[in-house]
Order: structure tokens, then sequence, then C-alpha cells
């Protein structure tokens, strides 16, 4: 029977990266060196997501026009592709974790896997359809009565002709859509401010797991138990890290808007 609910239109916006755990060389060779991870920015209601892309325009032209990069490369690149963490220095970087640490209306979903070696061409193609699906199948389960959704997704070039057919894979078993499939679009990096947020959130929580990787390294006895604690949702350490490192500074900005995050296990025909 069809539910008439008068609700909020969603916009999601994903984005994926890859990051490679810095370890010095003769260390960690028998642990994690990459990982692999996508995510999402969701927001409820139009007045949010116009309020949210005003301050971050706002917040982007007031980076743009600070004087330690007036007169450098950093001041155009972040006016025409935006902010890009892997790019951004530490007076473009730190607005953006703060803004997004103040700010309500966010929520944040992450998925990831681990890899002792590196992941290219094809394979790299199908690791991130797996975990964009992961996330899009949740999110047309969450909001199940309301076929008002829009994924958003940045471009990435072996996926950009199917990820409207992703969308609609994990949205048709959803029977309260009753076939009202969301909307689906690529964007360009760069296009949208909160394209750059999912950049944050994604890659902050990579380089937060691999740095514990790094820490757990070190510690004598360990044997991996940390990653149990490392995402937990309150206390002063993530597995061996504290307010002393970056990495878990920039998580618990952002720990009370996660909505879920976790490792995804990859059937081994995904990588073959």
């Amino acid at each position: 029977m069809a539910v008439t609910l008068n609700l909020p239109q969603v916009y999601s916006f994903a984005d994926e990266s890859e990051y490679k755990i810095p370890w010095k060389e003769g260390k960690g060779d028998r642990r994690i060196r990459y990982i692999y991870a996508v995510g999402a920015v969701v927001v409820e209601g139009d007045e949010s997501l116009s309020g949210l892309l005003e301050k971050l325009s706002d917040l982007r032209q007031e980076a743009i026009h600070d004087p330690s990069i007036r007169n450098h490369e950093e001041s155009a690149r972040l006016k025409s592709s935006g902010w890009h963490l892997t790019e951004d220095q530490i007076s473009t970087a730190v607005p953006l974790w703060q803004f997004m640490g103040s700010s309500t209306g966010f929520k944040y979903h992450y998925r990831f896997v681990e890899s002792l070696q590196k992941i290219d061409g094809a394979k790299l193609s199908r690791v991130y359809a797996v975990l964009h699906a992961t996330i899009v199948r949740d999110l047309v389960r969450r909001y199940r009565y309301n076929p008002a959704i829009e994924f958003a997704f940045e471009e990435f070039t072996d996926l950009n002709s199917k990820f409207k057919r992703l969308v609609e894979f994990c949205a048709q078993p959803v029977e309260e859509l009753e076939g009202k499939m969301p909307r689906t679009k690529v964007v360009r990096k760069g296009e949208s401010d909160l394209s750059s947020v999912a950049d944050y959130m994604i890659l902050g929580i990579s380089r937060l797991i691999g740095q514990n990787e790094i820490e757990c390294e070190k510690s004598v006895g360990c044997d991996g138990h940390c990653r149990t604690s490392l995402f937990e949702w309150s206390g002063r350490t993530l597995g061996h890290l504290d307010s002393t490192n970056l990495h878990f500074r920039n998580f618990e900005s952002i720990r009370d808007s996660m909505s879920s995050l976790y490792r995804t296990r990859l059937h081994t025909g995904v990588l073959s």
C-alpha cells in the first residue's frame, strides 16, 4: 500500500579516494599498505542545502583571498577546482575542517577496503563500484518512503556511464519506492563544494586508519585489536591515537555527524 508523506528532498554527494599508508622503508611489510574508500555527504531538505552551499561559497571566497595564498597558485587552483585535501595547504584546509566540525546538517557515510597491494585499472573501478553500491543501497532503504533522492557522484572516468545503472540496481528491490528511481548526476571536480566536503571526510578517515596501523606496528603485543576501538563514538583515544594526532582531531570534529562507517568485505571475484 502506498504511503504518502511530505518528505524533504534528500541530496547525496559522493566521492572516492585511494590512500597509500606512508610506511617508512622496511616497516609494515606484512601490514595494510593501501586503503580504498568511498563516502557520501547527505543533506536533507532544500533549505538546509542552500544554506550550507551559501556558507561554503563564502568560506571559499575567504580562503581564495587569504593574504597567505593571495598571490600563490593555490588561490587560482582553489578558485577553479575547489578544495582537495591531497593538494591543499594548511591555511586552506583548516577553515574547511573547522566548518565541517561546527556546522549542522551534514550526515557522513564512509566505506573502505584494505589492501596489501596497489589496485588499479578495471579492478579498481569494480572496487569503487561495490563500495558506492553499499552506500546507495543503505540510503535508498533508509529513505525508502521518499523517492525524492538525488545522488551526485564526482566524475570517475570508468564509472561515469555506470552510476545511473548502479543507483537503479540498488533502488529497484525497494518496494516502497514503487518504481520511482532516484535522480543521478555526475559532477565535475570543483563543481560542488559539498563534493569537496566528501573528499575531506573520506581521505581524513583513511589517514586516521593508516596512522593507527603505523602506531600499531610500534606497539608490542597489540595484535590488531586496536581496530575494534578505532571508530568508537566517544572517548579520548581512537585505537592508538589521541588528541596529539592531527588525524584524530579532524575525525573528532566530525564524529557526531557520522551516520555509518565500516569496512567492506569484497567477493574474491571483484579482484580477479
